[in-house]
Order: structure tokens, then C-alpha cells, then sequence
């Protein structure tokens, strides 16, 4: 698998700031090292006319997961709450492919400056030894803002992860335009703390696991996916499709530190029936139908009940 093809109205502009986002992260070239906090590796690049340079992140996690389950970490939204102070809240509009959607985004800011909203589409590339996920802001008149927001601009952003040596390579990418009044020290602190996101995510996988991977969704049209994180390291996930066919397939990859001793499963369908095999041993959850369903919803948390 690569990129899943796509004829949506943004799918030629998606493509072309995912190829932008893989040539500034296949190389140091002409990035200017900055320091290193926390594990971290800082870069700029400028850009000429630009108000704020391309800022980048790198580090280096050691794990057993997969670049594709350390990029679900990334991009999650019920992860992103966990690791990234900055965030407020995110709504999925629409789900192009698997791992290609159009989605709204608020970010929080200090006072006295407004909170920053961006309506972007993200994708995914996905292979066994590296994955990239690419975000860039579109215009579509289908989404709405928020009226307490100033609206920025996200030029490219991403994350590459690589496999290498019994760890994944996290590189983060972002280079935006904030829009309205931002005062210098504000600057200067994006500057500094947006690259090491790729930290954060690295200390959640270690903190936490990696959520929950839908490594395989065949015979049915993906319909969404969230994670909550409650009390007592509880967490629910849950994954929507549609429009299943009798060649119904879903695998789901679970970490044995979030399922470390409990996975409960629940499933949940319209017209018609599927099936869940729950693989303790292998952490893996299976689901199945030997009929068309019109909708299957599978529930999976961390505890006995």
C-alpha cells in the first residue's frame, strides 16, 4: 500500500503537499540546526516572504511498534488531547479514503490573542517501513468556522516515521501562517515548542502505548474511529464502517501496554451480523461477516467490563 487514489476536489492539492512534505523531510539539507531539549532535535528553514520559518522536529523512538502505530498516535484525535497542550478540538467532515479525510481544527492560543481555527485535508502513505501523514489547509465552503477564531493558514505540515534499528525515526514537519496580531514572544515560543511534538508523541507511546491500529479494513467502507482516554488508564475505542459485503475484514492491532492484561468487545450492527474473534495471545481483535450489513460498530476497552 501507498496512497490510497482518490477524485476529490482537494485530491490533486493533497498530493502535491504530501510530495512537498516528503522532499523537505528526505534530507538535512539546508535545514539550520537550532539545539536539542528533551530528546529533541531542532530545525529551521526559512522562507523567503514568510513570516514564520518551516520549523521541523526530530527524534528517535525505541519500540516494537510499527511506523503505522506510532503515526495513529500522531494523528488521533483522542491522543492528540493527551500530548498536545495547544489542542482544542477537531471535527472530521468527510473521509475521502481509509487515511485520507477533510477535517476542521481549533487550536488554543494565550490571552490576549484569539484562538486559531484551519479547515486542511490530511493523508496517509503507508508502507511496512515508513509512513507519512501530510495536513494542508483547503478551501471548502462545506465547512464552517468558528466565529471566535482567526482563521490560519497550514502551508505543510507532517509526520515521517521510519523504521530503524529496533526504534522509529519521528520527524515533524510544519510550516504555518497563524493570520491577524502575534505578538514576538508568541512567535518565538511556536518557534521553539510546535517541533518537539515529535517528543510528545514519543513519551506518549512510552507513557501509554500505541491506540488501537485498524491495520486492515476490506469489504466495507470506513466510517470513522475514535479514542477516549478516562480515569484509571481506561480507554475506549470505537471504529464505524459501512456497507459491508460476506468478504467483511477488519484487524486490529492492540499494544500490550494500553491491553496489557483486559480486552473487552463489544460489537454492534444494522441489518445483519458479524462476528469478533478477540486473539488474547496476539493482541489482535478480528471482525467478520458472512452476510452484507448495512453498518458494524466494534467497541474495544481496556478493562473486564
Amino acid at each position: 500500500m501507498t496512497v490510497l487514489d482518490s477524485d476529490n476536489k482537494h485530491a490533486a492539492h493533497t498530493r502535491q503537499k504530501l510530495q512537498d512534505f516528503k522532499d523537505l523531510a528526505a534530507s538535512l539539507e539546508d535545514w539550520t540546526f537550532s539545539y536539542e531539549q528533551d530528546g529533541v532535535k531542532l530545525y529551521t528553514k526559512e522562507v523567503p516572504g514568510a513570516p514564520l520559518p518551516i520549523v521541523r522536529g526530530d527524534t528517535v523512538l525505541k519500540t516494537d511498534a510499527s511506523p503505522l502505530d506510532v503515526i495513529t498516535a500522531a494523528v488521533l484525535p483522542g491522543c492528540r488531547k493527551m500530548w498536545d497542550e495547544q489542542y482544542d478540538s477537531s471535527d472530521i467532515k468527510t473521509f475521502y479514503t481509509r487515511y485520507e479525510s477533510l477535517f476542521w481544527v481549533k487550536l488554543k492560543a494565550p490571552w490576549p490573542v484569539s484562538p486559531r481555527d484551519m479547515v486542511a485535508t490530511t493523508i496517509r502513505d503507508v508502507n511496512d517501513d515508513v509512513v507519512y501523514a501530510s495536513m494542508t489547509s483547503v478551501e471548502d465552503d462545506s465547512v464552517e468556522g468558528d466565529p471566535s477564531c482567526v482563521r490560519a493558514t497550514l502551508h505543510v505540515s507532517g509526520w515521517k516515521l521510519a523504521r530503524v534499528e529496533g526504534s522509529i525515526a519521528i520527524t515533524y514537519i510544519t510550516q504555518v501562517d497563524l493570520g491577524g496580531y502575534i505578538p514576538n514572544w508568541l512567535i518565538r515560543q511556536i518557534q521553539t515548542q510546535v517541533p518537539l511534538c515529535a517528543g510528545k508523541v514519543a513519551n506518549y507511546i512510552t507513557d501509554h502505548g500505541f491506540p488501537p491500529n485498524l491495520r486492515v479494513c476490506e469489504g466495507a467502507t470506513f466510517a470513522g474511529e475514535e479514542l477516549t482516554h478516562e480515569e484509571d488508564k481506561k480507554v475506549n475505542y470505537t471504529v464505524e464502517v459501512t456497507s459491508a459485503t460476506p468478504e467483511l475484514r477488519l484487524e486490529i492491532d492492540l499494544s500490550p501496554v494500553m491491553f496489557a492484561t483486559h480486552i473487552n468487545a463489544k460489537i454492534h450492527t444494522v441489518n445483519g451480523e458479524a462476528q469478533v474473534d478477540v486473539q488474547q495471545e496476539k493482541r489482535r481483535v478480528v471482525v467478520t461477516a458472512k452476510q452484507a450489513v448495512d453498518k458494524v460498530t466494534l467497541t474495544l476497552t481496556n478493562t473486564s467490563s
